[in-house]
């Protein structure tokens, strides 16, 4: 099934509950956001996991997924909304990666980013499972386990970074 998107342009830094996110990441968001920081400073590769407002309601999303997956009781399968789809035959790769996952496992990401912007992979030679280390940003299409999206749900909120870096943050308590 689909989930809708929380639009983050309709959100206000002051309003946001401190269940979901924490006052002092509120407040540097909103005051990055009155100085035009950006998160990713392409010419520096410079980058600030402060939060913002798409980043907020990004995380808000995926939190309903997480919601959704938990009550499912299966493996669920998250795409972001702006993702790029290229990898042929990804249905029976899916299944045979799913088949193969550890017992107990909690997230599987189909691909990431290091934060920097960098030359597009794709999954048409084969596949490997790694286990996740160090800085993973992007959730473009990843697998929860209902386990899983309990665990993330508990972990990464009240939000203070964005949710793909709060995900990393809490490797070392996941099965990823």
């Amino acid at each position: 099934s689909r989930c809708s998107a929380v639009d983050g342009k309709s959100l206000v830094w002051t309003r946001l509950p401190p269940s979901l996110v924490s006052p002092e990441a509120a407040y540097v968001g909103l005051c990055a956001e009155v100085a035009s920081k950006p998160t990713l400073t392409r010419d520096t590769d410079e980058f600030s996991p402060h939060l913002t407002r798409g980043g907020v309601g990004c995380a808000l999303s995926h939190r309903e997924a997480w919601r959704g997956a938990a009550k499912f009781g299966g493996t669920t399968l998250i795409f972001e909304d702006d993702v790029v789809f290229f990898a042929r035959g990804f249905d029976a790769r899916f299944k045979a990666i799913a088949a193969s996952l550890p017992p107990g496992w909690d997230i599987c990401y189909f691909g990431y980013h290091g934060g920097a912007p960098g030359p597009t992979d794709s999954m048409e030679d084969g596949y490997d499972i790694l286990r996740a280390e160090g800085l993973v940003t992007g959730l473009y299409c990843y697998a929860v386990s209902s386990k899983g999206a309990e665990k993330l749900i508990d972990l990464v909120f009240p939000l203070q970074v964005q949710v793909d870096v709060a995900i990393s943050m809490h490797f070392h308590e996941l099965s990823a």
